[in-house]
């Protein structure tokens, strides 16, 4: 029985609540989460969740706040 909960990355220590994204978007940001550090993917949900593509939210928490 598949019970829909809000996922929870737990990767190298990084817990993040992406609640509010689809299915493709959560699995782009799991693999993503490997190479970047938790600031850099909560500023890429937040970017996201305000209607930005992937890619724009990426280069956006680069400039930011860098890898």
């Amino acid at each position: 029985m598949y019970i829909n909960i809000v996922y929870i990355y737990i990767m190298k220590r990084k817990i993040i609540n992406d609640s509010g994204l689809n299915k493709s978007q959560k699995s782009a940001l799991h693999k993503h989460s490997i190479h970047h550090t938790e600031k850099h993917i909560k500023s890429m949900i937040m970017n996201i969740k305000k209607g930005r593509s992937f890619k724009d939210s990426h280069l956006i928490a680069i400039k930011k706040l860098g890898k």
